[in-house]
C-alpha cells in the first residue's frame, strides 16, 4: 500500500472512531433527558402543619393585679400557690373572722333591739292619740255643757288641762317614734358596715389568671398598704393573665 493511501486509511479509522463516541454520547444524552421517570404514589390527607419557632423573648400580663387585703387580719388560710391558675372570683386567702363574727352579732342584736323600740314608741303613739282623742270629746262636751250652765268653771277647766297633756304625750310620744326610727337606720347601718368587713375577711380572684408569686402564709399579720417598704401588702404578689 502506498504512503497516501495509507493515510487515507488511517484517517479514515479514527473518523470512524470519532463517530462512535459521537453517538455513543448522544444517546447517552438522549437516554438521560427523555428516558422515563420512576413514579412514587403517596396519598395526601387532610392534617395540622406543626411549625415550631425557637427564640428568646419576655411575656408581658395584659392585665395584672397585686391581691391585698381591705382590712388587717391574721391569715388562717391560703389556698393557693405560685403556678396555679386561678378564675375570677375563686378564693384565695382567708383572714381570721372571729372578732368579727362577734360584732356582726352584736350589730344583729342592737338591730333587734331597735326595732323593738320602734315598735314600742309607735304603740305608745297609738295610745296617747287615743288618750287625746278621747280629751278633745270631753272637751268638747264640758264646753258645751258650761255654755248652758249645766257645768261648772272648775270643771271644764281640768277638762282643759287634760287635752293639754293628751297633746303633749303625742307631741313627745311622736319625738320619741322618730328618734327610735333614726336609731333603727343607724343600727341596720353599723350592722352593713360589720358584715362587709366580715366578708373582707375572704379575698377572692378579680379575674381569671396565674399565681406569679405568693408572699404570705397562714399566721402572718396582714394590713393595707405598705409591707416592708414595698408595696407588698397583698397576700397573692401578682396576678397575671394567661
Amino acid at each position: 500500500m502506498s504512503p497516501s493511501g495509507y493515510r487515507i486509511g488511517r484517517w479514515l479509522w479514527r473518523s470512524a472512531q470519532l463517530v462512535v463516541v459521537l453517538g455513543g454520547l448522544a444517546g447517552l444524552l438522549y437516554w438521560l433527558r427523555f428516558a422515563p421517570v420512576a413514579v412514587v404514589e403517596h396519598a395526601v390527607t387532610p392534617g395540622e402543619v406543626v411549625v415550631e419557632v425557637l427564640g428568646t423573648g419576655t411575656l408581658e400580663a395584659q392585665r395584672k393585679a397585686m391581691v391585698s387585703p381591705k382590712i388587717a387580719g391574721r391569715i388562717t388560710e391560703v389556698r393557693v400557690d405560685q403556678g396555679m391558675r386561678v378564675t375570677q372570683g375563686q378564693v384565695l386567702v382567708k383572714l381570721d373572722d372571729s372578732e368579727l363574727r362577734q360584732q356582726v352579732g352584736i350589730a344583729e342584736a342592737t338591730v333587734t333591739a331597735a326595732q323593738a323600740a320602734v315598735q314600742r314608741t309607735v304603740a305608745d303613739r297609738t295610745r296617747a292619740t287615743a288618750v287625746l282623742t278621747q280629751a278633745q270629746r270631753e272637751h268638747q262636751r264640758n264646753q258645751a255643757l258650761l255654755e248652758r250652765q249645766v257645768t261648772s268653771q272648775g270643771t271644764f277647766d281640768k277638762a282643759v288641762e287634760t287635752l293639754h297633756v293628751a297633746e303633749a304625750n303625742v307631741t313627745h310620744a311622736t319625738a320619741a317614734v322618730t328618734e327610735a326610727q333614726k336609731q333603727l337606720l343607724a343600727a341596720e347601718k353599723t350592722l352593713a358596715y360589720q358584715r362587709a368587713r366580715l366578708e373582707d375577711t375572704v379575698i377572692t380572684a378579680p379575674f381569671d389568671g396565674l399565681i406569679v408569686r405568693r408572699q404570705r402564709d397562714p399566721g402572718d399579720v396582714v394590713v393595707p398598704g405598705l409591707v416592708d417598704g414595698q408595696n407588698l401588702s397583698n397576700l397573692i404578689n401578682k396576678l397575671r393573665t394567661d
